[in-house]
């Protein structure tokens, strides 16, 4: 796989991405992207500057991308996406990274 190719990317990123590609495409094309561009628009996601506030908890990247496109509503919700959850968080930041991300939940 190409090194540019291998990035991890947020909705909100996906969809910024989306809105710069040229319109002048095959039909095909076309279609794939109002597609594209209309399930990204209407999935729930959190704003990617919330994206090193994340991080700075200690948890990956990817982690933090998964918590972005879908946030978590309660504590169980993230024993889901962040791995051995207990061993790296302490319960305050547990409650920090809940209540950062709640207003976004679905």
């Amino acid at each position: 796989m190409n090194k540019a190719q291998d990035v991890l990317l947020t909705y909100g990123e996906v969809k910024n991405l989306l809105k710069k590609c040229q319109t002048s495409k095959k039909c095909t094309e076309i279609e794939t992207m109002k597609y594209a561009v209309k399930s990204v628009i209407s999935a729930p996601h959190a704003p990617v500057e919330l994206k090193e506030k994340l991080l700075s908890f200690g948890i990956t990247e990817f982690e933090a991308v998964q918590l972005l496109n879908a946030p978590p509503k309660k504590i169980l919700d993230l024993y889901v996406i962040v791995e051995e959850l207990e061993e790296r968080l302490t319960e305050e930041s547990i409650g920090e990274i809940i209540a950062l991300l709640l207003p976004y939940a679905e």
